[in-house]
């Protein structure tokens, strides 16, 4: 009758010293080893339309047989955070983004309303359409009260079209955030070896003493020493990452308790193509400083030799290079670089650092012949000044330079679109003059 089974029979596995049903594992995945015919395999879970799959030959091994469940349950709040420029709302499951409007979502402060717009947070695609449970709202200017009222009609929507219950309404305190983890974007390990990585989360009021977690996607690829740290009382936690086969993968880095989440390739070499860790310094990138202090460089990369300059010159200058032996002292606007270099290996990529004096800001700031506009980003900014064109060089606060735009002109827009949102030093150089610029990306 045009069915490609005469009979619907469910496995017995045991036969096979399997089992049948299977429970999926914590990441949804399940497994048979079946012998030759015709298969479907259906899926059942409290809360859940039951589905199932087509029916599929064997041979040939059927892989991937991924099927999507509809969850039926009205959707709830599951938490939110409100900080001065904006307040995060999460959902417990995926919601239909026509139904997460102004009109639907509100802000109140004072008792009332505040004028703003919806970003979608994690937008995803579906079979046919998009869908996302995590949002922001941003005011049209900063929240001023140190409270303000979230405001969710009941008419906000599920991806299976079920609305809430009820509406919800409920003050929350305004939080400070977390704006920044520091880390290399990019590490370099050798294969079956270890080595430390900085990492440094801002502002360091807010930092200090909270839990971070590390996951690393491929641990069979790249490994840290432990899964959770506690960052220090300067907002610091130093991790081990070990390299255990070659090829790459990458840390997904979170401070518990705030949303914003870093990530960072690891990249694990063999000893052909070995290349010297870029030197760390242990102050981070970007400080503003009253008093004299000391900087520390180091290496992961065993016997390996480090040299600086202080001067701007390029660490590679055999004639400006400094042989690093011991703590360097800070006492002015300095460019800290530094390259390093071990036998065997291929020389380090440089590292950058700037310190600024604080007596120091307002003059750079009212002597720089332009206008950076503006400095607390979302999508880029724009350079502005009495100059033909400049060079904007834009690093991280570990010191990686991460976007080079050259040749910009006055007025013209530079975008960090490809950037994570974080502090970062712009040095914007005109008529052959750096001038330090931070900006903020949201």
């Amino acid at each position: 009758y045009g069915e490609p089974v005469e009979q619907e029979v469910m496995w017995d596995a045991e036969e096979y010293a399997q089992k049948n049903p299977l429970f999926t594992d914590e990441n949804g995945m399940y497994q048979w080893d079946v012998p030759q015919g015709m298969w479907q395999v259906r899926f059942n879970k409290n809360g859940y339309e039951p589905t199932r799959s087509e029916w599929l030959p064997v041979p040939p091994p059927q892989l991937d047989v991924n099927i999507g469940m509809t969850q039926l349950r009205q959707p709830e709040v599951a938490m939110v955070h409100a900080y001065k420029d904006g307040v995060v709302l999460t959902f417990d499951k995926y919601m239909r983004p026509e139904t997460l409007t102004t009109d639907n979502i509100s802000v109140t402060q004072n008792g009332e309303n505040v004028t703003g717009t919806i970003e979608l947070m994690n937008e995803e695609q579906g079979d046919s359409e998009k869908y996302a449970s995590k949002l922001r709202f941003v005011p049209s200017s900063e929240f001023t009260a140190k409270t303000v009222t979230l405001n969710v009609k009941s008419d906000v929507e599920s991806y299976a079209g079920v609305r809430m219950n009820s509406d919800f309404t409920q003050t929350f305190d305004i939080e400070k955030q977390i704006y920044v983890i520091g880390i290399d974007t990019l590490i370099n390990v050798g294969y079956g070896e270890s080595r430390q990585v900085l990492v440094e989360a801002l502002p360091v009021d807010v930092a200090k003493g909270k839990t971070l977690n590390v996951r690393s996607v491929q641990p069979l690829i790249a490994e840290v020493d432990q899964e959770t740290y506690t960052l220090d009382k300067h907002g610091r936690a130093t991790i081990t990452v070990s390299g255990n086969l070659p090829g790459a993968t990458s840390l997904t880095l979170n401070v518990e308790g705030f949303d914003l989440e870093k990530h960072a390739v690891v990249q694990v070499v063999d000893e052909s193509s070995r290349v010297t860790e870029k030197p760390v310094a242990s102050v981070a990138n970007g400080l503003v400083f009253d008093e004299s202090f000391t900087v520390e460089l180091t290496c992961g990369t065993p016997d390996a030799v480090i040299y600086y300059t202080t001067n701007g010159a390029c660490p590679c200058d055999e004639e400006e290079r400094i042989l690093y032996d011991g703590p360097i002292t800070i006492r002015k606007n300095t460019t800290l670089k530094a390259i390093a270099i071990a036998p065997g290996y291929y020389e380090s990529d440089i590292a950058t650092y700037y310190y600024f004096e604080s007596s120091a800001i307002d003059e750079i700031s009212y002597d720089a012949p332009f206008k950076v506009s503006p400095t607390m980003v979302r999508d880029g900014f724009v350079v502005k000044g009495d100059f033909y064109e400049c060079d904007v060089m834009l690093y991280s606060l570990n010191g990686s330079m991460v976007q080079h735009n050259e040749h910009v002109g006055s007025g013209e827009f530079v975008s960090l679109s490809s950037l994570n949102s974080g502090v970062y030093i712009a040095v914007i150089t005109v008529n052959g003059r750096p001038y330090p610029v931070n900006i903020v990306k949201m």
